[in-house]
């Protein structure tokens, strides 16, 4: 199988040319297992992304020429949206997340430990978030590196 970047490179312009965004890639881990393409409306489109546009660009993943090299045989490709608690891994998620409530999981060099903070992601310069937690009010800044895992956590009135 490709490695992400080689993925991306090669999936990012099918995406495009529905008139989408690639969002992000998850690789299946082994030899085995699930293949995830998660795309996004291209900018300044006005709707979300609909099932047809997620089978679109499935239908044209599978007629590359080198889809066996992409997707092996036990490997199953799925495409979907992000969704609205949508996962945030690369600098441009947290940039388009500004303003949004989210979760993190964080590392606490001072503790030496893993913290989970629930707050709004009030900026984000591409090293670090300024982040206002829930509980207390307090603003904090994190460093990029130390978020192993965050998510918009959007709230259903």
């Amino acid at each position: 199988m490709l490695s992400k970047t080689e993925l991306w490179d090669l999936i990012e312009p099918v995406v495009q040319e529905q008139s989408l965004t690639l969002f992000d890639i998850d690789l299946p881990s082994g030899r085995g297992g699930i293949l995830r393409i998660t795309v996004a409306a291209g900018e300044g489109a006005s709707d979300g992304v609909g099932i047809d546009d997620c089978t679109k660009v499935s239908k044209r993943i599978s007629a590359l020429d080198r889809f066996e090299e992409v997707i092996p045989p036990r490997v199953t490709l799925e495409v979907s949206s992000p969704g609205v608690n949508r996962r945030l891994r690369r600098p441009e998620h947290f940039q388009g997340a500004i303003g949004e409530h989210i979760k993190l999981k964080v590392y606490d060099r001072e503790r030496n430990e893993k913290e989970n903070l629930v707050g709004v992601l009030l900026d984000f310069n591409g090293t670090s978030l300024q982040f206002e937690a829930d509980n207390s009010g307090e603003q904090r800044t994190i460093p990029f590196e130390d978020v192993s895992d965050a998510r918009v956590d959007f709230i259903f009135d």
